[in-house]
């Protein structure tokens, strides 16, 4: 059975790690931090430097997952998405003012 616990000598700068703590996949950018713990990063923020006990290899699906960029939103779902409503005007209002 394969130990799910990392240990720092066999993680790699660069790769992709599941963060048991965190509940996420991160990017470990040093691995000479000290000897029990690294730094890494969730795209390109958050960054920490945890034991490398947290980690673990992250999986296909997970490494897929992080690697896909979230859906573009166009202009109009910018200015006409959810919760960004334009305020129709009352027309009783409207003909009350006149």
């Amino acid at each position: 059975m394969l130990s799910l616990v990392m240990k720092t000598k066999d993680i790699r700068n660069g790769s992709l790690y599941f963060n048991l703590k965190r509940e996420r996949v991160e990017r470990v950018i040093s691995n000479t931090f000290s000897k029990a713990r690294v730094v890494t990063e969730c795209h390109k923020k958050d960054q920490l430097a945890i034991p490398s006990t947290y980690l673990r290899k992250a999986s296909k699906a997970e490494v897929t997952n992080y690697l896909t960029p979230p859906p573009k939103r166009g202009i109009l779902s910018f200015l006409f998405g959810k919760g960004s409503r334009v305020p129709v005007p009352n027309k009783t209002l409207g003909s009350a003012l006149s």
